[in-house]
């Protein structure tokens, strides 16, 4: 994964050429939260000692409808259990939702009571709005007008045992505790979360992958009193 520089959310951008969707990014991004495996002495691997990636899902409006853009995501790192909670997925999906339909208001709905308001004061953005308008606008700089992330790859989960993970719930946990200073105790999940590989967007000159254009979305998945933000 990329070198995190925190902010609200990671986002750096690169210039790179325009290439096709389907072509595909193979590259890792980092060390996931399965780690490193073993194997049972014949080669055989447990499903659950694979890597991040070998067991994906992909949800779409047609099954969900909470769902506008198709979205895929090891199933292993989310909603793994009896109950299938989707919270975070949907959290991460309406991530993307906000900027592609430009909706501030949805953004902020997103994190933690307060906590975007206090990063951005800190980080010189004179409000929440004008922070989603830099967002914004560095975001189509590098994808174009009139963008559309259309497909969503959620392309890594990283724990606290990562070295940039780390790092990344550091500061967001100091930055949590500046606006509550409670919350650390109601803290029972946190991951790092990649939305890139196979991420794909639409402009009126065509279909690209989102990669290839700019480096992954880092987003930091909280669960804090049983409810779930992005920080």
């Amino acid at each position: 994964m990329k070198k995190i520089v925190y902010t609200a959310l990671a986002v750096v951008m690169t210039a790179a050429l325009t290439v096709g969707c389907g072509e595909k990014n193979s590259e890792g991004s980092g060390k996931n939260m399965v780690g490193d495996f073993d194997t049972d002495g014949n080669g055989n691997i447990a499903q659950e000692d694979m890597p991040y990636g070998s067991h994906m899902s992909e949800l779409s409006n047609a099954f969900d409808e909470k769902i506008t853009y198709k979205i895929s995501y090891d199933s292993r790192y989310f909603a793994n259990g009896d109950d299938q909670d989707l919270t975070e997925i949907y959290k991460l999906h309406d991530f993307i939702a906000a900027l592609n339909t430009k909706d501030a208001e949805l953004l902020k709905s997103l994190y933690y009571p307060e906590f975007l308001e206090y990063v951005c004061e800190h980080n010189g953005y004179s409000d929440t709005d004008e922070y989603f308008d830099s967002l914004y606008n560095s975001v189509e700089n590098s994808l174009g007008k009139n963008f559309t992330i259309n497909y969503i790859c959620v392309s890594d989960c990283l724990d606290e045992s990562d070295e940039t993970a780390a790092a990344y719930f550091k500061n967001a946990s100091e930055n949590l505790a500046a606006v509550d200073n409670s919350a650390a105790d109601k803290i029972t999940s946190k991951k790092l979360v990649e939305i890139g590989g196979d991420t794909c967007y639409e402009t009126d000159e065509g279909s690209f992958l989102l990669t290839k254009h700019m480096n992954p979305f880092v987003l930091a998945v909280y669960e804090i009193d049983g409810e779930v933000y992005i920080l």
